[in-house]
């Protein structure tokens, strides 16, 4: 890392000296800091940017020098490892507390005791805390969060060091500033959440004197859409011919791919080609809907923990311990692979996925509402473009119910602790329903209720 630089501007002062200032590169970007120091050209050694020998105060300044520099690393040092984005701004603010709390008597410097610490320090120290419980993919959450309320701070002028001003009227501008920036209310809710721990660790550590922000930071919840394969599609696509054997240039003929959006943001498409892995990426999916496997389980999953008809791990979500029963159809996977799933990223998957159930004929047309704050967006999908790695787990709990287990059995296997959470995900089949209603509502009298 490289060191800081000092340079005297060139107008003097009225006592003919010259303001010392210092200049920090961090990712090509140039941070400049005034020292509050000044002195005169005459005693300043350009090359060695330190003031000569024969200056009064010369080891007391250089002493002085010095500690900026090693504070300003200190301070680069501290944001990399914990991940801080890096700004002027942000250099400024931690330098200027250091300075604050640098005072020079004789040769030595002296660090008085902590003053009040900003907003970054403090969230630099819940991170720490944070980073010993939860998984790493968690704290990037966090992490995002970090610059999402620095730029609303700067955007909205608000003084983020100043906790007492997180109150309503902060968490009903944070909730505009979300919708401005393209935030549907499901994504700005869990980043409420988030910073109600924040909060939470705050009051813990008398940084705030008042719980109020329970009061003040509500979480918007609303029941969302729950789109997964029946029965009969998932069925559909397990026993889906997806090998080279097939004439894909005749099957694939004259169909095309949204492939994101163009520079324009108009969806972009381009022809659909056959992928050789498609088959082991069919294979992956089902298994999840099979299993109720999360991505990360599934990638993390070694033959070790495939033993007597189960398969027993440690979630990454929660980090607790679980065994899932393996039906004949997981199995059948694992068999053909002899236990050791073929591995792909999740971005890949649900790219491709996607390919694969427009190429198998999931067209049905599916109503998606999102809010932006109060203004309502619908938008029309159809199902194959909603397909990634996690609509397997939804899958499993649908299927799991329309082939009649019981959701307490359907929770246990998926690792919903919650019953209320496990309900969320799943959307049970309108076959189940209309059944249900047709023999509950077939005759005058009341039915005959089954023993179990």
């Amino acid at each position: 890392m490289a060191n800081a630089n000092f340079y005297l501007r060139s107008k003097a002062n009225s006592a003919g000296e010259n303001p010392i200032y210092m200049v920090y590169w961090y990712n090509n970007e140039r941070f400049t800091y005034g020292t509050r120091k000044t002195i005169s050209s005459d005693y300043w050694n350009e090359e060695k940017q330190l003031a000569r020998k024969n200056y009064s105060n010369c080891d007391s300044l250089n002493k002085y020098l010095e500690g900026l520099n090693t504070k300003v690393k200190d301070i680069h040092n501290l944001a990399l490892s914990n991940q801080v984005p890096l700004t002027n701004d942000y250099f400024k603010a931690e330098l200027d507390k250091r300075v604050n709390k640098m005072t020079v008597k004789g040769k030595q410097i002296i660090d008085l005791p902590d003053q009040k610490k900003t907003f970054v320090q403090i969230y630099t120290d819940f991170l720490a805390m944070k980073s010993l419980e939860m998984e790493e993919r968690t704290i990037a959450k966090y992490k995002t969060l970090l610059k999402v309320l620095i730029a609303f701070g700067k955007e909205y002028r608000i003084d983020l060091d100043n906790l007492d001003n997180w109150n309503q009227d902060f968490y009903l501008a944070f909730l505009q500033f979300e919708a401005n920036n393209g935030k549907v209310n499901e994504t700005t809710s869990k980043e409420v959440v988030n910073i109600k721990s924040f909060l939470g660790y705050c009051f813990d550590k008398d940084y705030i004197n008042n719980n109020k922000y329970v009061k003040y930071f509500k979480v918007i919840e609303r029941d969302l859409e729950v789109v997964a394969l029946g029965n009969d599609e998932l069925m559909k696509l397990f026993r889906f011919d997806l090998s080279e054997n097939q004439n894909w240039n005749r099957i694939l003929k004259g169909m095309v791919f949204k492939d994101g959006l163009d520079k324009n943001g108009k969806p972009k498409f381009t022809p659909l080609t056959y992928n050789s892995h498609w088959c082991e990426l069919r294979d992956v999916w089902c298994f999840a809907a099979f299993t109720s496997l999360r991505y990360q389980d599934y990638f993390d999953l070694h033959p070790s923990n495939i033993k007597d008809g189960y398969i027993s791990f440690t979630t990454n979500k929660g980090r607790n311990t679980h065994q899932i029963a393996i039906s004949p159809y997981a199995q059948e996977i694992l068999s053909k692979y002899n236990n050791e799933l073929p591995k792909f990223s999740n971005a890949y998957i649900n790219r491709e996925i996607k390919k694969i159930g427009q190429v198998v004929g999931f067209t049905e047309e599916i109503m998606i509402t999102r809010y932006y704050g109060k203004h309502k967006v619908d938008t029309i999908y159809k199902k194959y473009e909603l397909m990634k790695h996690h609509m397997g787990r939804k899958t499993f709990a649908t299927v799991s119910l329309q082939r009649g287990m019981r959701q307490e059995t359907v929770a246990q296997q998926g690792n919903w602790r919650k019953m209320s959470t496990m309900k969320r995900y799943i959307n049970i089949a309108k076959s189940m329903i209309e059944d249900e209603m047709k023999e509950a509502w077939s005759t005058d009298h009341l039915p005959n209720k089954k023993k179990k």
